[in-house]
């Protein structure tokens, strides 16, 4: 996948490598290959995948019984989530760790779905980032 430029590609089949090697209990072959990819999103400037591949590194790192690097992991995994702004503006809760329901307003702020709903009163569609008006929505 190298060769024909495909470096995000490859970064994902690395890293679903590193995920069969950890549900396999294979832990220095998944240490391995979340390392490399790693490497591959840091090289691409993917913030996304590296703070994902730091939550996964915490929990292989404390499988393993290394709680200093487990520590480590898990601080890149906040820098990186604070970095990215990716806290909802209501609650306050990281909006990437858990597969859940987001709502874009049209002036690009995200939040919970859930946030906003029960923030959303009276039909008054306001963001509470920015305070414009928002007529239209957008569920993700």
């Amino acid at each position: 996948m190298l060769e024909c430029g495909n470096q995000f590609g490859y970064m994902m089949s690395v890293i679903g490598k590193a995920k069969v090697y950890h549900q396999t209990k294979d832990y220095q072959k998944a240490l391995q290959e979340y390392l490399s990819g790693y490497k591959i999103a840091e090289l691409i400037g993917n913030k996304m995948t590296c703070m994902r591949i730091h939550g996964e590194l915490a929990l292989l790192f404390q499988r393993l019984s290394n709680q200093e690097e487990a520590r480590s992991s898990t601080l890149r995994y906040h820098r990186l989530l604070e970095l990215m702004d990716l806290f909802c503006g209501i609650c306050g809760e990281p909006m990437a760790e858990k597969n859940e329901q987001l709502e874009a307003l049209p002036c690009s702020h995200f939040f919970h779905l859930k946030c906003i709903s029960s923030y959303d009163t009276l039909e008054t569609r306001v963001c509470p980032d920015c305070h414009k008006k928002s007529l239209k929505q957008v569920t993700l």
